[in-house]
């Protein structure tokens, strides 16, 4: 799982990325209601280790790139 988690002062940035839900939803990535933990997330369902093959290995790597850069803009725009 790769998640956007928020503490602290983070409630203006929390409603932005919450405003932001369709451009998380392009990427595949879900926005939650959530305050505060898992505000931002994508899970993969994997039975083992041996089942994260390089195409997988990309595609969550393209993800959390997509999660940091949506992440980062609704927290520089807060």
């Amino acid at each position: 799982m790769i998640a956007i988690d928020a503490q602290g002062n983070s409630v203006a940035g929390v409603s932005e990325l919450q405003s932001m839900q369709a451009e998380f939803a392009v990427e595949g990535l879900d926005v939650t209601g959530n305050q505060t933990y898992r505000v931002v997330t994508q899970k993969w369902e994997l039975e083992d280790a041996e089942t994260l093959g390089e195409e997988l290995l990309d595609e969550i790597a393209e993800q959390y790139a997509a999660l940091i850069q949506l992440g980062h803009e609704a927290f520089i725009t807060a």
